[in-house]
Parts: structure tokens; C-alpha cells; sequence
């Protein structure tokens, strides 16, 4: 299954718009959970990179953050993920897209 995903990942197209940039900054510029994060655009991907450092990490910590996450910046139509827990690091590969197939790709890892 993990490899069924990773091979749709990197095949579907994927966009980037500025809106939504604006609201994944709003949304963790507001938590009080987050030390800090860094977000880049990997311009030849076309795929969001977000490096998420917490307060005080814990593979649950991430978990509730990527959900959280997922509520409000994910679009309500597709919304598919796959996971890498480490002991110092969760990865996400995140995959977002409306009705339409217009797709967000995002690689989120959080520590």
C-alpha cells in the first residue's frame, strides 16, 4: 500500500497558491504548541515543505497537530497521507485536492 501512494504522490499534478500559504502561516503562526517551523516551496515539485519543531515532542503531539492541521487547511474532498514515525521525528507525505483533482501537495515533518 505504501508504495501505491508514494508512486500517486509523485505522479499527480500538484499547485501552489499564495491563499493558501497565507493560511498554513496563520494557522501556526497562532499555536502555542510550536517553537518554531519553516515553510519553502519546492518550486520544481510543485509541493509545500513544512519543518515543524514543538515545544515538547512526542509522536502523539505530531499526531494531533497533523490532524488539526488537516481540519482546517485540508480541502474537503480528498485528503490522503501517509506516515514515518522515528523516535525524534514524525513525517508526513500529505495530499489535498477539491472536487475538481486540483491537488496541494505537502512533505510536513514535525519534531
Amino acid at each position: 500500500m505504501e508504495n501505491i501512494f508514494i508512486e500517486l504522490f509523485n505522479k499527480y499534478p500538484s499547485y501552489v497558491e499564495l491563499g493558501m500559504i497565507i493560511d498554513i502561516q496563520s494557522f501556526f503562526d497562532e499555536r502555542e504548541d510550536i517553537k518554531e517551523y519553516d515553510l519553502n516551496v519546492d518550486e520544481t515539485e510543485k509541493k509545500l515543505l513544512l519543518n515543524i519543531k514543538l515545544k515538547a515532542f512526542s509522536k502523539w503531539s505530531a499526531q494531533k497537530l497533523f490532524s488539526e492541521f488537516v481540519c482546517i487547511e485540508g480541502y474537503d474532498d480528498i485528503n490522503l497521507h501517509i506516515c514515518e514515525k522515528e523516535e525524534q521525528h514524525v513525517r508526513y507525505l500529505y495530499l489535498t485536492a477539491n472536487q475538481n483533482f486540483r491537488a496541494v501537495k505537502m512533505e510536513i515533518v514535525i519534531k
